[in-house]
């Protein structure tokens, strides 16, 4: 693994959540060694229309490498964040407050969130092509 993208909020410091998401892993898959290759980069969410498109670019972005679904990709959130389903135990406080909060920004609409990860194969199709 060489990177990862999340959005959360910083209640700790980026090292200390570095450290509980090594231990949580190599706990989890009996591994040993480091997690990625590179130190962390992080942007400031400043609205909720940000975090819409951060939270869309995230989702998409296995699907614009070799992936056929968003849903065929084991690491992603998206199945929390549709089906309610997390099979890592990690995403229940976002899942949950995350889509709300989305939904409440003017530029993306009153149902938006909803609407848009409820069909994963029309995302898909329209990702194919689009460079980001």
């Amino acid at each position: 693994m060489n990177r990862f993208n999340l959005i959360h909020q910083p209640n700790a410091s980026p090292r200390s959540l570095g450290t509980d998401l090594y231990e949580y892993f190599n706990g989890k898959t009996g591994r040993t060694g480091h997690l990625f290759d590179n130190r962390y980069l992080r942007v400031a969410v400043e609205s909720d229309t940000q975090a819409v498109q951060l939270l869309d670019y995230i989702h998409l972005n296995p699907v614009k490498g070799a992936l056929d679904s968003l849903d065929a990709y084991r690491w992603s959130s998206f199945k929390a964040y549709q089906l309610g389903y997390d099979s890592f135990d990690i995403c229940k406080h976002s899942c949950k407050s995350v889509p709300n909060e989305c939904k409440k920004a003017p530029s993306v609409g009153e149902d938006a969130f909803g609407k848009f990860y409820m069909n994963a194969r029309s995302l898909t199709r329209r990702v194919r092509g689009t460079c980001w």
